[in-house]
């Protein structure tokens, strides 16, 4: 068996299982807040070249993003949307708490259901949004050890590294001899 390339271990694998399995269904819509947060990401103004996932993203009729709509989500429409969905919460005061509860566990371990605080789910977030970014660029050696230390310290989010778990997703060598563990470890 082949390892799975970039594309597929990245934006097909942890930007979907972080969108779907993590925030929609596992965490019921973002606490609620799907339709706040669709209302932002469909204002968004995208460079031409951007390819926009569906306006209903997330939604059962929202279909399933290819990879050019991951990338799109993560470089320029998530982050924004989840800042002003949570833009009290976001190191203030105020806490919020997103209930993990997956309708799906993993049949290899346990997975601990909980709170997680929006502060740690949007942490994580930018990681994954870093980690798409430099995907997309020209990877030299800096470059390169630079993606390998995202990749290390999006997989020591233990709160929702460990949450998330249906398969163990590894990439591989799928780039440039890189051989780290993403997402479930």
């Amino acid at each position: 068996m082949c390892p799975p390339n970039y594309m597929h271990a990245i934006h097909l694998g942890l930007c979907k299982r972080f969108f779907h399995l993590f925030l929609i269904e596992a965490c019921g819509k973002l606490g609620g807040q799907l339709g706040n947060l669709l209302k932002v990401i469909n204002k968004a103004r995208l460079p031409s070249r951007a390819k926009p996932p569906d306006h209903r993203i997330g939604k059962p009729s929202g279909g399933n993003p290819n990879a050019e709509q991951w990338v799109t989500l993560f470089r320029h429409q998530l982050l924004f949307g989840l800042i002003d969905i949570w833009k009290y919460y976001l190191g203030g005061t105020e806490s919020l708490r997103l209930c993990f509860k997956p309708e799906v566990r993993s049949g290899r371990r346990p997975v601990p259901v909980g709170d997680n605080p929006v502060d740690d789910v949007f942490k994580a977030a930018v990681l994954l949004a870093a980690i798409v970014d430099y995907m997309e660029q020209d990877l030299t050696e800096s470059k390169l050890q630079r993606l390998e230390e995202l990749i290390a310290i999006f997989n020591r989010q233990k709160p929702l590294g460990a949450r998330v778990a249906h398969d163990q997703q590894s990439l591989g060598g799928a780039y440039t001899g890189v051989h780290q563990e993403v997402w479930f470890s």
